[in-house]
């Protein structure tokens, strides 16, 4: 007995038809949606670079410098302001024991101490000595 094979059924010319029309068609639009991908692309990275520039640009502005200490410590680093007042420069500044104070004396003025606390703390260690 002959065994019958479906896809033999049918013209031949639609057959021949059917399978050179299918790889046409679909050439043809992968080759529409690559053109388009590659025009689109193009004009997608150049805005997006433009977006990643205007960005960091604002990020730059909007950025004010943090000092390694604050970074580490979460608060501003302790000193002594630049800025004089009036009342200082009438008196001389601030004097421990008649002479201006060191830079870590002045960290702790800045602090929050006291010319008459600093001192009492230089001449209580004067004493032990």
């Amino acid at each position: 007995m002959v065994q019958l094979n479906p896809a033999k059924w049918g013209s031949n010319n639609k057959k021949n038809a059917l399978k050179v029309e299918k790889p046409q068609r679909q050439l043809t639009t992968k080759q529409k949606m690559r053109a388009r991908i590659s025009a689109n692309s193009a004009k997608l990275r150049e805005q997006k670079r433009l977006e990643r520039e205007k960005a960091a640009a604002e990020k730059k502005a909007n950025k004010k410098y943090v000092s390694p200490y604050e970074r580490k410590h979460g608060k501003k680093q302790p000193g002594v302001s630049t800025a004089t007042t009036s009342k200082s420069k009438g008196k001389g500044g601030v004097t421990i024991n008649g002479k201006p104070p060191t830079a870590t004396q002045k960290r702790l003025l800045a602090g929050g101490w006291s010319a008459k606390e600093l001192e009492a703390k230089i001449n209580a260690r004067k004493k032990k000595k």
